[in-house]
Order: C-alpha cells, then sequence, then structure tokens
C-alpha cells in the first residue's frame, strides 16, 4: 500500500467501512428467503447460522436479530423497506410499536438508533428503571452511575462498576466537578452556572422525564425564536432529540405533565437539531 497521511488512512476506512455495512445489510435481507428455500442445505451447510457466518462473516446471535426483526414487520412492507437503507437495528426498536407504520417509518428516517429505544421503552414500559445489583437507595446508586459516566469521559472508554468503585474507594475525597460558564444574559446562548446548579438542585440531576442523569439543557421556548433562558429544561440526549422532533405533548406545560405523542409533529420538528443518524449496525 502507498505511503499515506492518517487523514487520507481514515478517510478510506470509513469509506471502505461504510460499504461493508451496506452490503451486508444486503446480505442480511437475504436470509429470510435463504431459510425459507432451505439454500443453506442444499448447498451443503449444516444450518443456516453456520450458512451466514461462511458466506456473509455474520455472526449466530445478529442471524437471530435478522430473522426476528423480519418477522415482525412480515405484513409492514413500508417498514421493511427501510430495513436495507437503516439497518434492522432501528427498524427492530419499532417494530413492536403499536402506531401505525407510516409513523414509524418517519421516526426511523429521522431519529437516531438509542433515541428510537429510549422511545420504546417510554411507549411500552412507563417508569421503565434499569437493574442493578447493587442494594443501595436510589439517590447514591444515581452519584455512581453519574461518576461513572464522568470517569469514562476522561478515560475515553466504557469504565465498569468495579473499576469505579475501586477509584472512589482510593481517593481520600472526591473533587468536585467545577463548571465554567460566563454570566447568563438573554440574547446570548450561553447558559450561566447559576441557571445550571438551579436547575441541576431542583431536577436532582436527572432528565426531567427520566431517571437518567440529564446531558442537554432544553429550551420549550426555543432559543433561536425568542432569544431567553428564562424557561430551562434538563433532558438526557434522547429525550432532547424528541422534544425537538415533535414528539413531546405539553411542551409548554410542566414538565410533570410531559406525554409522549404517537407521531412526529412536523410543525415542531427543529430540523437542525434532528438528522439522520445512519446505523452502523444491523
Amino acid at each position: 500500500m502507498q505511503k499515506m497521511s492518517d487523514g487520507e488512512l481514515f478517510v478510506l476506512c470509513q469509506k471502505y467501512g461504510g460499504e461493508a455495512r451496506r452490503w451486508k445489510r444486503k446480505f442480511a435481507t437475504l436470509l429470510p428467503e435463504v431459510e425459507k428455500r432451505r439454500l443453506w442445505e442444499k448447498k451443503g451447510f449444516y444450518s443456516l447460522e453456520h450458512f451466514a457466518k461462511v458466506i456473509g462473516g455474520m455472526g449466530e446471535s445478529t442471524v437471530r436479530v435478522v430473522l426476528s426483526v423480519y418477522r415482525r414487520v412480515e405484513d409492514k412492507p413500508l417498514l421493511k423497506a427501510e430495513i436495507e437503507k437503516q439497518g434492522f437495528g432501528k427498524v427492530g426498536a419499532v417494530a413492536s410499536l403499536p402506531l401505525e407504520e407510516e409513523k414509524l417509518v418517519e421516526m426511523v428516517q429521522t431519529l437516531s438508533k438509542g433515541t428510537l429505544e429510549k422511545y420504546r421503552k417510554d411507549v411500552l414500559l412507563p417508569g421503565y428503571q434499569p437493574v442493578t445489583t447493587l442494594k443501595i437507595d436510589k439517590k447514591i446508586e444515581f452519584r455512581l452511575k453519574k461518576y461513572r459516566q464522568k470517569l469514562g469521559k476522561q478515560e475515553k472508554r466504557p469504565v465498569t462498576l468495579k473499576e469505579t468503585l475501586s477509584i472512589l474507594l482510593d481517593q481520600v475525597e472526591e473533587k468536585p466537578m467545577v463548571r465554567k460558564s460566563k454570566p447568563s444574559k438573554d440574547g446570548k446562548r450561553y447558559i450561566s452556572a447559576s441557571d445550571r446548579c438551579r436547575i441541576e438542585e431542583e431536577y436532582d440531576g436527572r432528565c426531567a422525564m427520566c431517571d437518567d442523569p440529564y446531558t442537554e439543557i432544553h429550551h420549550p421556548d426555543r432559543f433561536a425564536k425568542y432569544g431567553t433562558h428564562k424557561r430551562l429544561v434538563p433532558l438526557c440526549k434522547h429525550h432532547h432529540q424528541m422534544a425537538h422532533a415533535g414528539l413531546i405533548e405539553n411542551e409548554y406545560d410542566d414538565p410533570r405533565d410531559w406525554r409522549l405523542r404517537d407521531q412526529m409533529q412536523p410543525n415542531s420538528i427543529d430540523r437542525k437539531y434532528v438528522s439522520v443518524i445512519k446505523s452502523t449496525s444491523l
């Protein structure tokens, strides 16, 4: 291979990786028909999983996911057509939702896989809480989870719960996180430290719609339109994306009265914040 810069090498990795994902999706869409015809048996493979591994380099668990999603959209041709474009992961995230097919297609085309999975949990499992093996109260559990996320950002890698506890035990005292922020003024994009502290205390550092740590500060009165920070609501990244996709009802009321819509409101969608995120997996 001819000598190339790191930038050129990275561009090629992106190009070939994207092509690999695209062709892998195309291969995956053939598996239901391969299963139906038992083509794997006719060609001397001992199972469909063996066929997929040898021919397409696909693992057994992925094959099971592919077939499961395909069966769930068998009667949804529009959603099925999105599999090759958006991937099995995104389509599978909403395939079981009791909504009109056109609404599901629009959501798959607009929202990220993570946000779609969060929306599904909110709709099918209201009040969903992550399962934990630690027998501690919710406040301590939340603080531990937030600190673990902080460590992960610092290390630029996932940090295990065991590592987090080990680091905490090794420290005599934890240094507080310092937020650098300028004073808030209407018409200025930045939010003051005092406003951040106020909403952190009011919502206990959590998303207003779930118990996850907040990552975004949302403006129900859109800053781009009104240029003010008078109403601020902390949200996790997925609920923030839902808000800008017009999926939150009663957004101008108290957050405790917010509800999820079963479709995106075109007049409420902020195209600047919501983009089609290409899935990197099936």
